[in-house]
C-alpha cells in the first residue's frame, strides 16, 4: 500500500477567527479550518459553534443576543439548534469556511467557540464593539 505523506496535511488542526463589522449591530466572524501548518483546507466539515462568556470556552453564554445568531447566507449551514441564540450545529463550505452572523444591540464581548475540529475546543478572542457595525 502506498504511503501519502500529505495525509496528515489535509486533517484538521484548527480553526481561525476573523470578526468584521457588519451592518448595525451585527458581527460576522468568519471561521477558516486549517491544517497544522496554518494552510485552509478546502473541505465540508461539520462544526458544532457556540457562544461563550468565558476566555476558555466552558459553557453557554448567560448573556443571550437580542437578534439572530446564524449563519450568513451563502457562507455555510446551519443544520440544527442546539440552544437558541448560543449553540448551533452547522456545516462549512467546500472552501472550509463558515460566517456567523451575530446580531446584538448590546454589542456583547462573546467568545464564538467551535467544537469538533483538533484536539480541543478553537476559541475566537472576545468579541470587542469595534467587531460590531
Amino acid at each position: 500500500m502506498a504511503s501519502n505523506h500529505n495525509s496528515y496535511a489535509k486533517r484538521p488542526a484548527g480553526v481561525t477567527f476573523t470578526p468584521a463589522a457588519g451592518s448595525s449591530n451585527v458581527s460576522e466572524v468568519t471561521l477558516q479550518v486549517i491544517d497544522r501548518n496554518g494552510r485552509p483546507i478546502a473541505s465540508v466539515f461539520n462544526i458544532d459553534v457556540y457562544l461563550s462568556d468565558s476566555a476558555n470556552g466552558d459553557g453557554l453564554t448567560t448573556v443571550t443576543a437580542s437578534g439572530a445568531v446564524a449563519v450568513k447566507a451563502s457562507n455555510g449551514a446551519d443544520l440544527g439548534t442546539i440552544q437558541a441564540k448560543k449553540f448551533l450545529r452547522s456545516q462549512t463550505t467546500t472552501a472550509g469556511k463558515y460566517v456567523l452572523s451575530i446580531t446584538d444591540t448590546a454589542k456583547t464581548a462573546f467568545v464564538v467557540c467551535v467544537a469538533g475540529i483538533g484536539r480541543a475546543n478553537q476559541l475566537s478572542d472576545a468579541l470587542v464593539t469595534a467587531n460590531y457595525g
